[in-house]
């Protein structure tokens, strides 16, 4: 969710700046005027790679006279700004940026009405008070193997009938700092035969987990696209459990529209006893037995 709202405030400063444009700025005595760059971003509690939201940059030029201007999308936009003791104000094109301005720090509050708060840093200002940008997060907890199970939640054409058919899978998920490679294959077969291997990147979530992200790679026999799967352990149906994650996404045939399936892939990490879920609240669980198949005649023999 917060990922959607990041794209929609996007897409609407492009809109509201479509008009506009403008040139460089100049040097200034006015030690408020400079360059700032944004290094935080923040939105209902999550802290956002600034990289990732916005790729080309998000930067503002403050310079003498009150004149700004706003660069994003590799473009330079033309605004006004003002500064009151440290509440900062700027407009132009048809937006209003509002916060605070103090030691080379800027701080945007709920922009464009999206909710998210930026942290712009004049690196010549602030010196060594400059608000660090976060660190990369600590993703060890989904590095190993997995096991869990699969199913065919809805579908149509073809796959209709193998709505609610369920198979055992073994996972192994390597990470390697904010990113990492999924391969999951049926209990019974190998990793040689895998029916999903996955690209995936790492950004932060409602737990000290963070959240999983598809990049590239293939499911089920069909291509799998960048952002995919959204897998975050703290806000799906499965979150009420410590160690579950739940991997769902739609796949279309390549030959046919109307055969198309959505699955789920239920995993906890290899060792875990799947028992404990009878004490769970398991309301917003889409089966009332989320047990593997095999977990008794295979997976505990495994253990």
């Amino acid at each position: 969710m917060k990922k959607i709202l990041v794209l929609i405030l996007a897409a609407a400063l492009v809109l509201t700046f479509a008009a506009c444009g403008g040139g460089g700025g100049s040097a200034s005595s006015d030690p408020n005027c400079g360059h700032y760059d944004a290094t935080v971003l923040e939105m209902m509690g999550f802290t956002m790679d600034v990289a990732e939201v916005f790729p080309d940059g998000f930067s503002m030029d403050l310079q003498d006279g009150g004149k700004a201007k706003f660069n994003y999308d590799g473009k330079s936009y033309n605004m006004k700004w003002t500064l009151d003791g440290t509440a900062f104000h700027a407009e132009g094109g048809g937006a209003e940026l509002d916060g605070t301005l103090s030691g080379g720090v800027m701080q945007l509050s709920d922009v464009m009405g999206s909710g998210l708060e930026i942290t712009l840093v004049n690196a010549d200002a602030a010196g060594s008070d400059a608000p660090a940008a976060p660190a990369a997060g600590d993703y060890s907890w989904w590095d190993g193997q997995w096991y869990g199970w699969r199913v065919i939640y809805e579908g149509a054409g073809g796959y209709e009938e193998l709505v609610d058919n369920g198979y055992d899978v073994v996972a192994n998920i390597k990470v390697d700092g904010d990113k990492a490679t999924v391969t999951i294959w049926d209990y019974d077969e190998s990793e040689d035969e895998a029916l999903v291997t996955a690209e995936v990147s790492f950004q932060s979530g409602l737990t000290d987990k963070g959240c999983m992200v598809s990049e590239s790679g293939e499911a089920f026999y069909e291509p799998l696209s960048k952002g995919s799967w959204v897998v975050d352990p703290g806000d799906d149906m499965v979150s009420a459990v410590d160690d579950m994650i739940c991997i769902e996404g739609t796949n279309v045939d390549s030959d046919s529209e109307q055969d198309w399936f959505t699955y789920m892939i239920f995993l906890r990490p290899w060792g875990v006893d799947w028992s404990d879920l009878e004490t769970v609240d398991g309301s917003n669980f889409p089966y009332e037995d989320m047990v593997p198949f095999h977990h008794e005649d295979w997976y505990k023999g495994q253990l």
